[in-house]
């Protein structure tokens, strides 16, 4: 009986000394984090959940996190008013973007559904954290797109209708060619629809010397080609990775 008891108590000195071994671990990598908060090349990552103010439901159509001051490039290098760096927020309004420390980010909803987008700008951050953002709706401006431009009011119905379906992300590629020359057109306008950038003009991609272009877009997202000519532009979506060969007339 004795050597029960006594097994017991070294049992249970073990039990409590790992006990206290794992809890002073815990706190000491809580504590480095606190510290540093920040990735371990010096970045930080920026996460959370976007909503509509008054409900717990994400945003509809697309929504994209930007680094206001990252912008997409031509090959020459040149900076040009296309699509800064971004992320999608997803289907249930989660998103997450590693930056550097100071940059500033901008949420841009759809820009016919919600409030202004320079509402959800945030300057100069510093650490890794958790931002949830409410956004407000703005109905009155869906309703003069609809009486003052239909056209566009039922295209974005249909855009809403397919965004709804779109679950993760899809490669897009392709090259566009002269119809006539059978050559490959450089600086042609790939269009995202329905999407802006931080100037507040559509976010768009310049096809290079090749006539080769590349998206990272969700499915069902619909790309314009060319879309300033009416009488010669390509309209088309794409439910998973997809590579495209594009002729226009000139």
């Amino acid at each position: 009986m004795k050597f029960l008891i006594y097994a017991l108590i070294i049992l249970s000195i073990t039990t409590f000394s790992c006990q206290r071994a794992v809890t002073d671990k815990i706190s000491e990598v809580s504590q480095i984090q606190n510290v540093t908060n920040e990735n371990l090349d010096g970045t930080i990552t920026i996460q959370g959940k976007v909503t509509v103010k008054g409900t717990n439901n994400p945003p509809v159509g697309i929504t994209t996190m930007n680094v206001l001051n990252k912008w997409v490039t031509k090959a020459d290098g040149k900076q040009f008013s296309g699509e800064n760096k971004n992320v999608y927020v997803d289907k249930n309004g989660y998103y997450n973007i590693t930056i550097q420390k100071g940059d500033t980010l901008v949420l841009i909803p759809n820009q016919y559904l919600y409030d202004n987008f320079r509402n959800y700008r945030f300057t100069n951050l510093q650490q890794s954290q958790i931002l949830n953002i409410e956004i407000n709706q703005d109905l009155q401006k869906l309703e003069k797109l609809k009486n003052d431009t239909p056209i566009v009011f039922e295209n974005l119905q249909k855009f809403l209708l397919d965004s709804e379906k779109a679950d993760g992300l899809v490669t897009v590629a392709g090259t566009v060619y002269s119809e006539q020359t059978k050559k490959p057109l450089k600086d042609i306008v790939v269009l995202n629809t329905f999407l802006r950038n931080t100037k507040d003009t559509g976010a768009y991609h310049l096809t290079n010397d090749t006539g080769q272009f590349f998206l990272v877009v969700p499915k069902n997202k619909e790309i314009a080609v060319n879309p300033l000519s009416p009488n010669n532009n390509f309209r088309f979506s794409a439910n998973q990775d997809t590579i495209v060969n594009i002729f226009l007339k000139n």
